[in-house]
């Protein structure tokens, strides 16, 4: 590696590297705030959780062009004549990637664990997400479940199934005719599959059945604590469960609350490493990509 090269890639690196910076870590600082502000801690913007990630990813594409796509003039690409529209598209890759993993990270680093001593406390910390509670009653025999299939590629399905029960003040004598507090379950195949004609109807029953005889085993008060399900696809599949049961709509004050068995401090896993990975593999594929086009001085005082 001659000395010239590496003069021309210090000199690449010094016009372009803090521009991606800049537009790297406040695009994903920036959503992440935002996210954090109006969609966690003042839930006031209604975005499904699974949605959210594919409006940020979409999103990060509108600062690489506005402000990292005209750093690229300078680039030099004598064997390609979209070497800018590929560059464009490696940024916005290296970005998605950033905020891909940072997003998942907040979906569960940002609740807070609140801790209640009756169900009947949970009105009063409206904006929790995570609860422990000491005492509470569930009712199996009010239970309710749907079926849901999710299409997957070349026609394949996998089938997820979700069940509620009602859960009451400790020592409650009986259910209310508006019951808005239900623990959820979810089960689903372990893969997807293709049916044929009636075999879906055949595979679901079965699969059905299966899910009854783990509920009827299922020990609802050794949980380490509860998840209460945000707006998203999941929440909606369990009131469709809920309005089976009682054959009532539900809205947005019925309370969904899902049963953790791991550790609240292990919620997020590995998702932490796996954001500060993603943000210093992504700087070093930049890096690395700087050192394949050539540089052309005299277009710096343009860009």
């Amino acid at each position: 590696m001659n000395i010239q090269f590496m003069n021309t890639y210090f000199k690449k690196v010094k016009h372009i590297l803090p521009t991606f910076l800049m537009v790297a870590l406040g695009t994903v600082g920036g959503l992440l705030l935002f996210r954090w502000f109006f969609c966690l801690k003042y839930p006031v913007i209604a975005i499904k959780e699974e949605y959210w990630t594919r409006i940020a990813i979409f999103f990060t594409v509108i600062p690489v062009l506005i402000w990292l796509r005209p750093k690229f003039r300078v680039l030099i690409f004598p064997h390609s004549a979209n070497g800018i529209f590929g560059a464009v598209i490696l940024s916005w890759i290296v970005l998605a990637a950033m905020v891909y993993t940072t997003q998942d990270y907040l979906t569960t680093a940002a609740g807070t664990l609140q801790r209640l001593s009756d169900i009947k406390e949970i009105d009063k910390v409206k904006y929790a997400r995570f609860y422990t509670i000491e005492r509470f009653s569930v009712v199996p025999a009010y239970g309710g479940s749907y079926l849901d299939f999710v299409s997957g590629r070349r026609g394949k399905i996998k089938i997820e199934a979700y069940f509620v029960v009602p859960v009451l003040p400790h020592g409650a004598g009986g259910i209310d005719m508006i019951q808005k507090y239900w623990l959820g379950l979810k089960f689903q195949s372990k893969t997807y599959k293709r049916f044929r004609g009636e075999e879906i109807e055949k595979e679901s029953k079965k699969f059905y059945q299966e899910c009854v005889r783990k509920m009827n085993v299922y020990d609802f008060y050794t949980q380490e604590y509860f998840e209460r399900k945000p707006y998203s696809r999941e929440r909606e599949n369990f009131l469709k469960a809920v309005e089976a049961r009682t054959r009532e709509k539900t809205d947005e004050s019925f309370i969904i609350l899902e049963p953790v068995k791991t550790r609240y401090e292990n919620r997020n896993g590995k998702r932490l490493l796996w954001a500060l990975e993603s943000v210093g593999i992504g700087i070093s594929v930049f890096l690395l990509f700087l050192t394949i086009p050539g540089f052309d001085i005299s277009s710096t005082d343009k860009s």
